[in-house]
C-alpha cells in the first residue's frame, strides 16, 4: 500500500476541482474534504445562473480528476468502477439526482461525462494501473475501470476549454 500525505492529496484534488468550479461558477459547490469521500463536489441547480444541467433543482454529484497528460495523448480516460457505482448510488437516491465525471488535462481541455446518459458497461475493462494517481507513485494494481472515449460527439460527453 502506498501512503500519501493529506496535503499532497488536497493539492492533487484541487487541480481537478478548480477548473470545474470556474466553468460552472453559477452554482454553489461543496467540496468534500475527507479523502475517503465518495465524491469530490456536490451542488444543487436551484436558482443557478450557470447550470450544468438544464433543469432546475437538480442534486449533482461530481468526481473530478486532473490528468497529467494532454487531452490528445490518448483516445480515452479511465473512471474506476467503484467510483462510478458510488456516484450512481448517490444520484439515484432522489428523482432529480445527477452524476458526472469531470477530467482535466494539462492543455486546458476538460471533458464532462454525464454518467446517467452513457451506457458505461460496454466500456468496462480491467487495467494494471497505479494504485494512487499521484506523482512519484509507482505501485501498480489491477483495477476494474470504465475506459471512456474522449469523444465529444458521443451522447453525454461535453468538451470544455478554459
Amino acid at each position: 500500500m502506498y501512503i500519501v500525505s493529506d496535503e499532497s492529496i488536497n493539492q492533487q484534488e484541487a487541480k481537478g476541482r478548480a477548473p470545474f468550479i470556474q466553468i460552472f461558477s453559477g452554482i454553489t459547490w461543496y467540496e468534500c474534504q475527507d479523502k475517503y469521500e465518495v465524491v469530490d463536489l456536490t451542488g444543487n441547480t436551484s436558482n443557478s445562473a450557470n447550470a450544468i444541467v438544464k433543469d432546475t433543482d437538480q442534486d449533482i454529484y461530481i468526481e473530478a480528476k486532473a490528468r497529467q497528460i494532454k487531452s490528445n495523448d490518448f483516445l480515452s480516460t479511465f473512471l474506476e468502477c467503484k467510483k462510478y457505482i458510488h456516484l450512481m448510488q448517490l444520484a439515484n437516491q432522489t428523482a432529480n439526482g445527477k452524476a458526472f465525471y469531470f477530467v482535466t488535462f494539462t492543455d486546458n481541455v476538460a471533458y464532462l461525462f454525464d454518467l446517467k446518459n452513457i451506457a458505461v458497461e460496454k466500456y468496462r475493462t480491467k487495467r494494471l494501473m497505479k494504485e494512487v494517481s499521484m506523482e512519484g507513485q509507482t505501485i501498480q494494481i489491477l483495477k476494474d475501470v470504465y475506459e471512456l472515449p474522449l469523444d465529444r460527439k458521443m451522447k453525454g460527453v461535453t468538451r470544455y476549454r478554459w
